[in-house]
């Protein structure tokens, strides 16, 4: 019985029910290996009578496998598809009280996404309302430490309800700060605030650059 197998990893054995030999048909790039009755005669028909799942390394060459059809050519491995790195995290928001998150239920606590793709980083947060916690506050941050921030300090536009009215105001992004990332509440970077004013942060999404 011949027994021969593609190296591209998500592969399967299958035994053809013409011939009765093994070979490897892959489930991610939909290659296989051929039979000895494929490589004879085109008119034979290979199916699946049982499967066992099985991985390895890839290769630069295998071959085609289309069902019905016993006819394998060869072709390269499609490359698998790159997944960046993407964390989820919740943090506190000083200094605020009443803290509620628009859709989630975590109490206080607001939902990060941070995500990587080469040096290009993202960071999101989830809509939620507060009331500013002390009496001139011009700022509120995020108390969580981060990593893969940008290389100088950066101020980014960003949106916020104060008191019912909509504004565009900064948040400061810095590593070298013990409060990195700043939500200020207004784009003057004012302290002209009262405790218990409320607001209103859409969610939002920023995005800068990494040197490495």
């Amino acid at each position: 019985m011949n027994s021969s197998s593609c190296n591209c990893s998500g592969g399967v054995e299958i035994t053809c029910n013409s011939c009765g030999d093994t070979y490897s048909s892959c489930s991610s790039c939909g290659t296989c290996s051929p039979c000895s009755c494929s490589k004879s005669s085109k008119s034979s028909k290979c199916s699946k009578s049982s499967t066992s799942s099985r991985s390895s390394s890839r290769s630069s060459k295998s071959y085609t496998y289309s069902s019905g059809n016993s006819d394998c050519k060869p072709r390269r491995c499609k490359e698998p598809s790159y997944f960046p790195d993407q964390i989820k995290f919740r943090a506190l928001i000083y200094p605020a009280t009443n803290v509620k998150a628009s859709f989630s239920t975590h109490g206080s606590e607001i939902e990060f996404i941070m995500r990587r793709k080469n040096k290009t980083v993202s960071l999101q947060y989830e809509p939620f309302t507060c009331e500013i916690g002390a009496s001139g506050s011009s700022y509120l941050y995020i108390n969580q430490s981060l990593t893969n921030l940008p290389p100088y300090p950066m101020s980014l536009t960003y949106s916020n309800s104060y008191k019912g009215t909509y504004q565009n105001s900064v948040i400061d992004v810095d590593g070298s700060s013990s409060q990195q990332i700043k939500l200020y509440i207004f784009a003057s970077k004012s302290s002209n605030t009262t405790m218990g004013d409320s607001m209103i942060f859409p969610g939002t999404c920023i995005t800068w650059i990494m040197d490495e």
